[in-house]
Order: structure tokens, then C-alpha cells, then sequence
């Protein structure tokens, strides 16, 4: 996960967890989450986290709530992203102030002086060299 440090400044309650992710009013904002739609990727897990599902208890995935979740967030999502370059361009342009994001693509913008920061919290290791999608 990664958010904007402009809208949730140091000293000030930061989304940690999925479901900070998903509390639209505890953390108001705008949102982008990956489409899955490769089939590899995707917000499933999260969604599922989100819901409450222990992280032990996600395999196997019920589809029906994975659905369920991300319908309770899909209003605030600003931006269902494919490839990285998208959100790397989201997070530049300040458009959305939560992220799902490739670590890689959100570190870029944050050696470039982008206000963001990545929460590796319920993080998922992805790729054959290990990247993590936060």
C-alpha cells in the first residue's frame, strides 16, 4: 500500500491495514487499486483482508466475497490500474492519495521527491525476483 504523506501527515492517523485502506471514512481519499485482469495480480487478497479474512484463511479464496468487498470500495476508486507505469504515473500527478503498488514503481517516485510512502503491513511477495506489491 502506499498513500500520500500530504494528505495523511506524520503525526497524523495513516492507513496501515486493508481495511484502513477500505474505511473511506476514517481515511478519506481517493483510491487505485490493480485490475487483475492477468489474472496474477489483483486486489483479491486484499479484499479478502479487508473483510476480516485472517491472513491464514485466504486460501481458498471465496470469490463471492472477494466481490463483495471491493463493491463497498468501488465508488472510491479513482483509477483500476493494469501495468505499473499507470500508478507510477497516478502518484506523480498526486491523483489518488491510497495506492496499491508495485514497491519498485512507488520507491521511483519517492527518490524523485514524491510525497508518498509504501506500508509493507499485509504485503504480497510477487515475481520471480521477489518484488512486493504493497
Amino acid at each position: 500500500m502506499v498513500y500520500n504523506t500530504e494528505k495523511y501527515p506524520l503525526g497524523k492517523p495513516r492507513p496501515t491495514t486493508w481495511a484502513d485502506f477500505c474505511d473511506v471514512k476514517k481515511f478519506p481519499g481517493v483510491r487505485s487499486l490493480v485490475t487483475g485482469r492477468n489474472g496474477t495480480e489483483g486486489p483479491c487478497e486484499r479484499a479478502l483482508l479487508a473483510d476480516g479474512v485472517a491472513s491464514d484463511k485466504i486460501y481458498p479464496m471465496d470469490i463471492n466475497r472477494i466481490f463483495a468487498s471491493l463493491d463497498k470500495i468501488k465508488p472510491h476508486i479513482r483509477k483500476w490500474w493494469t501495468v505499473g507505469s499507470e500508478v507510477q504515473q497516478i502518484m506523480t500527478d498526486k491523483a489518488a492519495d491510497l495506492m496499491q503498488s508495485y514497491d519498485g514503481r512507488a520507491s521511483v517516485v519517492i527518490s524523485r521527491g514524491g510525497a508518498m510512502e509504501i506500508n509493507w503491513n499485509q504485503s504480497k511477495v510477487v515475481g520471480p525476483l521477489g518484488d512486493s506489491e504493497g
